[in-house]
């Protein structure tokens, strides 16, 4: 995931001639099927380096794919038996999203449909889903153990619309091409690994708060016996996926990983 250099003119050239989307220029690299862009070239060195790329990424979409379908498959279960629930369509909600973006990026890789651009932008909207729908279960499970205080919510639901809007700036800012040794490659603005801790930090700071001071509250009421408790509840999990998403979002905006920090965005989601 590498940074647009706005000091370099040659990554701007191609967009006097780009085709455009809603007024979003497109990098015609980005336009294109996998597969032509495989055989574009005739050397076999520059075929083999782009077919590496295709087969790394192909790798971790395959990995996405069983697990977003497991998930799918226990959180369908959940639905059907428990269909008033709100953690369950949550659940179904987002295990559904990632099941598509990952076959559609399946049949992007093999080059039968579809390009790079489309595949970037599927995973964006994947992960703006994944993040609310999230947000949403952390939600309620904070107002429920505040017997439903209703200044949890109000303060809550105005940090849900950057994540809601993070597929819109990925869009708007970003640009993906197809590249050798990379495959589907997207790059970015400086600022843009900060928007995503933007969209991560206030919520996920918020609730790890919450559920801190209900863990001291049954501590203080059952000893410790609370961590067996606080895990029969579901909180347990709850403060293990608020760690996970504040140190994948210090990580992408700390840029410890360089031109593979977008690997902690899958991560997370």
């Amino acid at each position: 995931m590498p940074f647009i250099d706005y000091t370099d003119p040659a990554q701007f050239t191609w967009r006097e001639s780009a085709t455009r989307a809603l007024g979003i220029p497109l990098h015609p690299q980005g336009e294109l099927n996998l597969f032509d862009f495989y055989i574009e070239s005739s050397s076999m060195s520059i075929q083999r380096d782009r077919l590496l790329g295709i087969h790394t990424q192909m790798l971790v979409i395959v990995l996405m794919t069983i697990t977003f379908g497991y998930a799918l498959f226990l959180s369908a279960r959940m639905t059907i038996l428990h269909p008033r629930v709100l953690f369950a369509w949550c659940c179904l909600v987002a295990s559904l999203a990632g099941t598509l973006v990952a076959i559609v990026s399946i049949v992007a890789l093999l080059g039968l449909a579809f390009n790079c651009r489309i595949t970037v932008w599927a995973i964006a909207v994947g992960m703006s889903v994944a993040q609310v729908c999230g947000s949403l279960i952390m939600l309620r499970k904070a107002s429920l153990v505040l017997y439903q205080h209703r200044w949890i919510t109000y303060l809550a639901l105005p940090c849900l619309l950057p994540q809601l809007c993070f597929a819109a700036l990925t869009f708007a800012f970003c640009f993906v091409t197809a590249e050798p040794h990379y495959g589907c490659r997207i790059y970015v603005p400086a600022f843009f690994p900060w928007v995503w801790a933007g969209c991560i930090f206030p919520l996920n700071a918020l609730f790890s708060a919450v559920f801190c001071h209900v863990a001291l509250q049954q501590y203080r009421t059952i000893g410790s016996e609370a961590w067996r408790r606080l895990a029969h509840d579901g909180i347990q999990a709850l403060c293990l996926v608020c760690l996970c998403n504040l140190l994948c979002g210090l990580l992408v905006a700390s840029d410890v990983g360089g031109v593979n920090s977008d690997a902690f965005y899958t991560i997370d989601w």
